[in-house]
């Protein structure tokens, strides 16, 4: 089915992120849409996602664990893989479960304080007061985990990093079809095996450091789970985000119900979980749209046969494989334009010598007008004597067309605009006040003094309709 009409798209995308459906066909969208083929598992909140994938499994046995603690959630595996439990998650405010009188026991594993009753009481008012509520666990994570291994009474286990949620969910099924039990351990140093026998290490070394049994790892987080997947006899699957535990832990319900094996979802192309899908008689996504796409569980169940998203995705590893182009310099500008007030004129200054000089507009109180000045940058700062700024080089300004160049000035040409006729005037001092007489800076005034000499010359512009004509030089 697809939808085509605009009141049909909009319910569509309400569908997606309320959670409240299952097998949606695709659509052609840009928001992705999920398909007919797999079924999505989710709820508004990861509490409410583990209810809804806790509906699938046929248990009166529930087990329990903090909402926001994925070590204590590793460990309940135990319990509800040995019990072929219901799993879910509470905060310790609600069960989630009123009403529900086929749950005869239920384990609390973890999170909450010994002397906390609040819990109990909860789950004894949802169900019936004879319920009976055991609560389980230690001073720390790993005496939690020790204390649901010996609970459910394996002797043979898989190691995992407490860590990483990854490997330790993606191992579930695994361990499920071989009666082993989870231990977590800190898979930075050495550990105690506490008696005992190990029979896979699930990680890389950079993961868990110490061997034990057979190891089972790959490149990232992504491919150990497919190498555990190849593992296992059972060919559904759920998948399940690889960056988000939250409503990925709730995924184990789905194997004890239908023997799925949890599969990390990766974000690109992965032909192996294509491979994997293709023998999946059953498949399911567990856990809402803003974690786990439609699009991303489509390319691990089609690659780039997908209808939707295929021909996108060939284009974008195609545009991965072409070479990048260099970057290329952005042109920079070769003058500085500083512009006169009387909007007639301007100075162009060669960025090169924009190190050298500074350039200003200045109020001359002689003349009652804005002048544009130069200063040699080295020799510029105020003299309180003088009071002047040292190293002033060049100033230039408007006259009247008739005035005639006296010391320390020369009327370098005639500008005009509609019936203003003017003078363009460089002024400059017959002297150069400097407090550093030494013959560096002298050097750098005589080098600056050639520049500004070119400036005058050659880059003295006319600017808004006006026309210059210039009639003076300096040589």
């Amino acid at each position: 089915m697809r939808l085509v009409k605009s009141k049909m798209g909009v319910l569509l995308t309400v569908l997606l992120f309320s959670c409240t459906f299952t097998n949606v066909s695709a659509v052609k969208a840009d928001t992705y849409g999920d398909r007919a083929d797999f079924e999505r598992i989710c709820g508004e909140n990861r509490i409410i996602t583990s209810k809804e994938a806790s509906n699938y499994q046929k248990s009166d046995v529930l087990v329990v664990a903090p909402a926001y603690s994925f070590e204590d959630q590793i460990s309940a595996m135990n319990l509800v893989n040995k019990f072929n439990a219901k799993f879910m998650l509470t905060d310790g405010s609600e069960t989630g479960y009123e009403d529900d009188l086929s749950i005869k026991k239920v384990y609390i594993v973890g999170g909450y304080p010994e002397n906390d009753t609040f819990i109990v009481w909860q789950f004894q008012r949802s169900f019936n007061q004879n319920i009976e509520v055991i609560r389980v666990g230690g001073e720390n994570i790993y005496e939690t985990n020790l204390e649901t291994l010996k609970i459910a009474g394996y002797k043979d286990v898989g190691v995992a990093s407490s860590k990483i949620y990854a490997d330790a969910l993606s191992s579930y099924l695994l361990l499920r079809e071989n009666g082993l039990g989870i231990m977590l351990v800190d898979g930075k140093s050495s550990y105690n095996n506490h008696g005992y026998n190990i029979k896979y290490t699930f990680g890389g070394k950079n993961t868990i450091k110490q061997d034990g049994g057979e190891r089972i790892s790959g490149n990232d987080r992504y491919s150990t789970s497919i190498n555990i997947a190849k593992k296992t006899k059972y060919s559904n699957l759920a998948f399940v985000s690889g960056e988000n535990y939250a409503d990925a832990m709730s995924a184990i319900n789905i194997t004890n119900a239908k023997n799925a094996d949890i599969l990390l979802t990766p974000k690109s192309l992965n032909n192996e979980t294509v491979s994997l899908s293709k023998n999946a008689k059953e498949k399911f996504a567990v856990g809402g749209p803003k974690s786990l796409t439609g699009k991303d569980v489509s390319i691990a169940i089609d690659g780039l046969d997908n209808e939707y998203y295929g021909p996108a995705l060939r284009e974008e590893l195609n545009n991965k494989n072409k070479p990048k182009p260099k970057p290329q310099p952005k042109p920079q500008p070769k003058y500085v334009n500083v512009n006169h007030k009387s909007g007639m004129f301007r100075l162009e200054i060669p960025v090169k010598y924009m190190d050298r000089l500074v350039v200003k507009e200045q109020y001359n109180s002689w003349s009652n007008s804005t002048e544009i000045a130069i200063y040699s940058k080295y020799h510029y700062k105020y003299n309180p004597d003088l009071e002047v700024y040292e190293g002033g080089i060049a100033f230039f300004d408007l006259v009247n067309s008739s005035e005639k160049s006296n010391i320390g000035q020369l009327m370098l040409g005639t500008i005009k605009k509609g019936n203003v006729v003017k003078k363009v005037g460089y002024f400059f001092p017959t002297d150069y006040p400097s407090s550093d007489e030494s013959q560096a800076s002298k050097k750098v005034m005589q080098d600056n003094l050639r520049i500004v000499y070119e400036i005058v010359n050659k880059n003295v512009k006319a600017i808004n309709g006006s026309t210059f004509r210039q009639t003076e030089y300096i040589r």
